[in-house]
């Protein structure tokens, strides 16, 4: 009805514009013209009406975006994991033809902790170290149990020290640790507060690790000032020997009885070789 009084009211309205353009002796071509235009304008009204009625009622049965991409990630075999790990078949043929599956409590793992990101590392003993959610396994060269580690976070990085039998690491939350690596018993363990973290652990000198100091929350939105650097400490066995400072965020490298610090800056890659102390 409304469409009804609106075509009305143009007719009505284009006949009194023609009177008056007539009178004023305008060109009948430019009056039609006009009443095309506004005829045109019409047509447009009319086949529009419809889908706005239909934009009105469709946003209840559409579906939100974020909520389909959460979606297609939280379901097995849904695009996003397909992408990251391959068909559900290959997975399956990839369990069916790569060894034996290690005993790491893998009901226990969080949803958003990837398995595929877990550290593994076989000793020469023919042990395994492993990493699954929050906690560190030794398994014998049986793949049983010998010792589990456990941890209030994911652990970040570790490594095996053969010459002085102990197993130095790091985990989300600002958490160090030293493990006897025969038994898994806590020999040195240290939490701090604050926008630190510890990050990578390395083998150096043959009996020793470093531990890094990654501070790069406090230079997070850095305005002013001297921002701060990053650090390694070494230790051997549950000793700490001495502590350097590191380029930020950069990436530590042992080469021999050298130590590198690596920095990827949005312009450069810069390279600094870090004078560790005698000890």
């Amino acid at each position: 009805m409304k469409v009804m009084e609106a075509l009305t009211q143009l007719v009505v309205g284009m006949s009194k514009l023609g009177e008056h353009l007539l009178k004023r002796k305008v060109s009948g071509i430019i009056v039609a013209a006009l009443a095309f235009a506004c005829g045109a304008g019409l047509a447009h009204t009319l086949k529009s009406e419809p889908r706005a009625t239909l934009a009105a009622v469709a946003p209840a049965q559409r579906t939100d975006p974020a909520r389909a991409e959460v979606s297609m990630r939280d379901t097995p075999g849904g695009e996003a994991e397909e992408e990251e790990y391959g068909t559900r078949e290959l997975q399956e043929w990839k369990n069916l033809h790569s060894g034996v599956a290690l005993p790491l409590g893998y009901d226990s793992v969080p949803s958003w902790s990837k398995m595929s990101e877990s550290k593994i590392v076989v000793l020469p003993s023919g042990r395994t170290l492993a990493a699954s959610g929050d906690a560190l396994y030794m398994l014998g060269a049986d793949k049983r149990v010998v010792w589990k580690y456990e941890l209030s976070q994911p652990a970040i990085a570790f490594a095996y020290v053969e010459a002085t039998g102990v197993v130095c690491g790091t985990a989300y939350d600002n958490v160090m640790f030293i493990l006897d690596a025969s038994t898994g018993r806590e020999m040195v363990s240290n939490f701090r507060n604050g926008r630190a973290g510890y990050g990578a652990v390395l083998k150096y000198g043959g009996d020793m690790c470093l531990i890094a100091d990654a501070l790069g929350g406090y230079n997070a939105g850095h305005r002013s000032g001297e921002p701060v650097m990053d650090g390694v400490t070494a230790w051997r066995g549950t000793r700490m020997l001495w502590h350097v400072d590191v380029p930020p965020d950069a990436e530590l490298q042992v080469v021999g009885s050298k130590l590198y610090a690596v920095t990827k800056t949005k312009s450069r890659i810069l390279v600094k070789e870090i004078k560790a102390p005698k000890r």
